[in-house]
């Protein structure tokens, strides 16, 4: 009884919305969203060492972090991590423990909010490396 009541009152809601002369303007949704490309997330990576970059975003889509170099080794593979940031550390997500350049990691941000991109050794560093990421999100 009550399931019938309901929609019957849900149809009339809805047919009584499509009526009526006066209506506010509707603006169009584009259907291009904006990508923004953090500045350049570099550094000095150190054996057994991490370094984190945090960022905002401004609603929901797709986040990536792809490593540009890695110097003077370019052929070595490093770990590269997104999460959330908490503000004081970066919560991992998602992560590869095996990125070389030209490769990295990517998730969906829910919305709005604060995250963070990670690099880090897995091991395989025997000094220190110079690094640079790119982290776009839309």
């Amino acid at each position: 009884m009550h399931r019938r009541l309901l929609c019957a009152a849900l149809s009339v809601a809805l047919l009584g919305s499509g009526c009526g002369g006066d209506s506010e303007p509707i603006t169009p949704i584009d259907p291009t969203p904006t990508e923004i490309t953090e500045p350049p997330f570099t550094g000095t990576l150190t054996v057994n060492g991490g370094a984190t970059q945090p960022f905002s975003t401004v609603g929901a889509g797709t986040v990536t972090a792809i490593i540009d170099s890695i110097a003077p080794t370019p052929t070595i593979a490093i770990g590269v991590s997104l999460g959330t940031w908490n503000g004081t550390s970066c919560e991992q997500v998602t992560f590869n423990d095996n990125a070389a350049v030209g490769s990295g990691v990517a998730g969906l941000a829910n919305g709005a909010g604060n995250l963070c991109a990670r690099v880090y050794d897995t091991g395989q560093l025997t000094g220190p490396v110079e690094f640079s990421v790119t982290i776009k999100h839309h």
